[in-house]
């Protein structure tokens, strides 16, 4: 766009004194730019009916491309606005969860601090039904003591009998003997007898406590069984709020995902790309072609390959290479750089710099690489860099020259460099690509929800352009 606008005020300074020509009517139409730019800056034509008539049609097309830009970049605000909701709505329903199980917790220990003293109680009462039984068993061993005896002096001994006892005598030795007999067995009677009564009144004292034991048990078992139909709403009402969290968080990297198609369609820099670009090709022509691939960070390993998202749709099409920040980022192959994004801090989670610094939504600082390798075309994004480290677009590279320094910048947890990987057709399309490109970090290829669910992808039968599994280029 800005090169037609350069050249739309080359042909305004040019307006001089040319004699008005007319067109014929094969001529062929304004959207050959090429004829009709080197037709009207030939200072015979360029004040005729016709280059009068290519510039209003160059204004209208530049007022048509503003127009186009101004509706997408109110369109990314309102999904940036909503994907910030959904993420602060992720936020407070963790609050809650965690609130949650923090209440769970403390009914647990409520319910396992309860099952203690129930276990104690149960033993206490135990014991007590082991005393009263020991109890019982004493009282019965004295009662059949009595009855026995009971019994044996109403069958051998009558009232009268202690006298003939007594009369039977012979010496008053004797006597006193007998007497002493007669009054030990009454002795031993009413001994029996008074053991018997405390017997009983212990057990009677054994057996209330039992009572209220028991009646201590029942309390503890029904709180018991209070806190556990408690436990069970609070395990319900966490299940209820994980499920409202993983959905908010679908939500979120669903909005997240077409606000990446949004700003990979149109960029704001598409213009001040391209004139680089065209700068670059005229100048220095394209780059050597690359045998093979480099490993993007020497020395790292890689912390995450190709996977899908919990919300099933979403996918994580990069290799991660992590190492410590600072680490030197190299071209996986020779190439040229048409695309540079610096100005991003230490980012975390959830953090959308990189947009406003002609990158994509969370790669933070980011660079992209235009490159051949064998026959074929491939783009390279490296995401995620230090700060001020990414090498400037229009750089040709070989493969193996530093590009960057790895770092956390943007939607990142940790250090690490994010690589994806693009098949952009046969080597021969390097020139025809470069002159056409309209600035589109996705190459083409879309983003989630276009083309059965992320984009264009290789393996899913997709020609050119298409995004392949990086695993194939750096190994599995």
């Amino acid at each position: 766009m800005k090169r037609l606008i350069q050249t739309v005020t080359a042909l305004a300074m040019c307006a001089c004194m040319i004699p008005l020509q007319v067109i014929k009517a094969e001529d062929p139409p304004y959207s050959d730019t090429d004829y009709w730019n080197s037709y009207c800056t030939n200072s015979d034509n360029n004040l005729s009916d016709a280059c009068n008539a290519y510039r209003s049609y160059l204004n209208d097309q530049k007022s048509t491309a503003a127009s186009q830009l101004q509706s997408a970049e109110d369109l990314r605000k309102l999904y940036e606005s909503n994907a910030a909701d959904a993420r602060a709505q992720v936020e407070a329903l963790q609050t809650n969860i965690d609130a949650k199980q923090t209440e769970i917790n403390d009914v647990q220990a409520k319910i396992d601090d309860l099952q203690t003293q129930i276990d104690a109680k149960q033993k206490e009462i135990d014991a007590k039904q082991k005393e009263i039984n020991a109890t019982q068993k004493k009282i019965d061993d004295i009662s059949t003591k009595i009855k026995q005896r009971m019994v044996n002096e109403q069958s051998s001994l009558k009232i009268n009998k202690y006298l003939d006892i007594l009369m039977g005598a012979s010496t008053l030795e004797d006597w006193f003997r007998i007497i002493s007999g007669l009054q030990a067995i009454s002795e031993s009677d009413k001994n029996s007898s008074d053991e018997l009564v405390t017997m009983r009144e212990t057990q009677d004292q054994q057996k209330k406590d039992l009572q209220t034991a028991q009646t201590e048990l029942k309390t503890s078992q029904d709180d018991q069984t209070k806190q556990k139909d408690q436990l069970t709403a609070d395990q319900n009402d966490l299940l209820t709020l994980q499920q409202q969290a993983q959905n908010a968080a679908a939500a979120a990297s669903q909005l997240a995902a077409e606000q990446l198609a949004i700003e990979g369609g149109i960029s704001s820099n598409i213009d001040a790309i391209k004139e680089t670009l065209s700068q670059v090709a005229a100048q220095d022509g394209q780059p050597q072609v690359s045998d093979g691939w480099t490993w993007p960070v020497p020395g790292a390993y890689r912390s995450a390959g190709a996977w899908t998202y919990p919300d099933g749709v979403t996918i994580h099409l990069g290799n991660d290479f992590a190492a410590s920040l600072g680490t030197p980022i190299v071209a996986a192959a020779n190439g040229l750089i048409i695309a540079s994004a610096n100005g991003c801090g230490y980012g975390y989670l959830g953090d959308g710099c990189g947009k406003a610094q002609g990158g994509l939504w969370g790669g933070g600082n980011q660079v992209y690489e235009l490159c051949i390798v064998g026959d074929s075309l491939y783009a390279l994004i490296y995401a995620h860099m230090l700060l001020n480290s990414p090498i400037a677009a229009g750089t040709i590279v070989s493969a193996g020259d530093q590009i960057g320094q790895l770092g956390s910048s943007g939607n990142s947890t940790g250090p690490h460099t994010h690589v994806e990987v693009t098949y952009l057709g046969a080597a021969s399309d390097y020139s025809s690509w470069l002159s056409s490109w309209n600035g589109d970090l996705g190459f083409g290829c879309g983003w989630a929800g276009s083309y059965d669910g992320y984009g264009r992808r290789c393996d899913h039968g997709y020609d050119a352009p298409c995004r392949i599994r990086p695993e194939t280029v750096f190994g599995e």
